[in-house]
């Protein structure tokens, strides 16, 4: 029919909604893995908090690229902090209100990364139907 609008999607407009998808998976399962391992710390530091000498160790948290601006999700890197050797025989140096937040903070970010993929299994389901 003439003058009638053409179709705004893509040809391969599938395979763009599954590689979005799949960024979206792949952002989440880094970001759960992150939160994994800043809940492995946490803990680690609450069960030393009388360990004399022990030093809290900390996460810092980067983020990955795939190229092209994209996001690639999120990375952990744990290190522990340098101290002196005057502060090894004082008591464990944790603060359980700072990492009983940690706790909380990791948790709701663990949530936020878990509903990505429910709603990239929506996505992708929604796709399928519209190509049927």
């Amino acid at each position: 029919m003439a003058g009638a609008p053409s179709d705004p999607r893509p040809k391969d407009g599938l395979r763009i909604v599954k590689m979005t998808a799949i960024g979206a998976l792949s952002t989440a399962r880094s970001a759960l893995i992150a939160q994994g391992s800043a809940v492995a710390v946490a803990a680690e530091n609450i069960v030393n908090v009388r360990t004399p000498g022990y030093v809290a160790r900390l996460v810092d948290f980067t983020s990955l690229s795939r190229g092209g601006g994209e996001a690639g999700g999120v990375q952990a890197l744990v290190r522990t902090p340098t101290v002196d050797a005057i502060s090894q025989t004082q008591d464990a140096d944790v603060d359980l209100g700072h990492e009983f937040s940690n706790l909380i903070q990791a948790r709701t970010a663990y949530r936020a990364a878990a509903a990505v993929f429910s709603v990239a299994d929506g996505l992708a389901r929604e796709s399928v139907d519209l190509t049927a």
